[in-house]
């Protein structure tokens, strides 16, 4: 199983189109969904903790439940609006496809992270090709998860979404920022 993951994760950044179609088509079970997400998420509370400035983090579970909630809160949203714009997708799937191009994402900001220690001019490249690859990416896999008929609407999905994630993320890191100070 770990080994057909590696083998799409590598068909997904060379041919995103073909790793979306892959993607939606393989079988998935329903309790794999919830046990993928509190990993993704405890992955990225640790990544945060390791990449953000000392005063940025509260700490590392706090990180991974904002995390959590972000990756989710993306995912409905990437749904109720591509079903806005046309689309088809489900919640499970939409958060299959956030759950699967995140675990790229964490393999690459791990590269990133070493690639910027050893070679930091660099890095700075790579991460923002990255970044560009990476919405080129999720565009083909929103196309793909809600059978859209062109990139456009899946861009415009994209661009709603990301703007409410934004104030989203900064409601939620607000409401755990000001529990964790209330503790000191």
């Amino acid at each position: 199983m770990m080994k057909d993951w590696l083998e799409l994760m590598r068909i997904s950044v060379i041919d995103p189109r073909r790793g979306a179609a892959e993607l939606m088509a393989s079988p998935w079970p329903e309790a794999a969904t919830p046990v993928l997400l509190a990993l993704v998420a405890v992955l990225n509370g640790i990544l945060y903790t390791l990449i953000l400035p000392p005063g940025m983090v509260f700490s590392p579970i706090a990180m991974a439940v904002v995390a959590g909630g972000i990756i989710w809160l993306s995912a409905w949203l990437l749904t109720k609006v591509g079903q806005y714009m046309g689309g088809g997708g489900t919640l499970p799937a939409l958060l299959r496809m956030v759950l699967f191009l995140q675990v790229i994402r964490i393999f690459a900001q791990v590269a990133l992270l070493v690639l910027s220690v050893l070679v930091p001019p660099i890095a700075a490249i790579v991460s923002l090709a990255a970044g560009i690859w990476g919405i080129f990416m999720m565009v083909y896999f929103l196309t793909e998860a809600h059978g859209f008929d062109n990139r456009l609407k899946a861009l415009g999905t994209l661009g709603v979404v990301f703007v409410a994630t934004i104030v989203a993320a900064s409601v939620l890191l607000s409401l755990v920022g000001g529990a964790a100070l209330t503790e000191i």
